[in-house]
């Protein structure tokens, strides 16, 4: 069976000032507080570099492995897969492709930002 989840917010702040951070792939260890850090791998590789990937860790000791599958600034989107921690990892056996993707818009009347966040597998 396919998940599809959709989750938006707005945030009152200026779609550039917003993208700054978003666009960057270990933005969840900044954005937050149940992240405890995001790391790139390799580690010298530029946090934009499509292939790249980022363990999560969650400050309940929990991590996810995330690979980049694209950035892009002229539409402001960044998108992701989720990918199989090890041996037994549900991810790996249960689900065949979780992508997630991360776009913001500019609200013009408000100069605001529109941010959804797209997940499906």
């Amino acid at each position: 069976m396919s998940t599809h989840v959709f989750v938006s917010a707005i945030v009152n702040t200026d779609v550039e000032t917003v993208w700054k951070e978003l666009r960057q792939f270990t933005f969840p260890a900044k954005l937050f507080s149940t992240v405890e850090k995001a790391v790139i791998e390799p580690e010298n590789a530029s946090a934009t570099s499509v292939g790249i990937e980022r363990v999560v860790t969650f400050k309940g000791g929990e991590a996810s492995r995330h690979r980049l599958l694209e950035v892009s600034d002229l539409n402001r989107t960044i998108s992701w897969e989720l990918l199989p921690n090890g041996a037994g990892d549900e991810v790996g056996s249960v689900v065949s492709a979780k992508i997630t993707t991360v776009s913001v818009k500019r609200i013009t009347q408000t100069n605001t930002t529109f941010i959804s966040w797209v997940s499906t597998d």
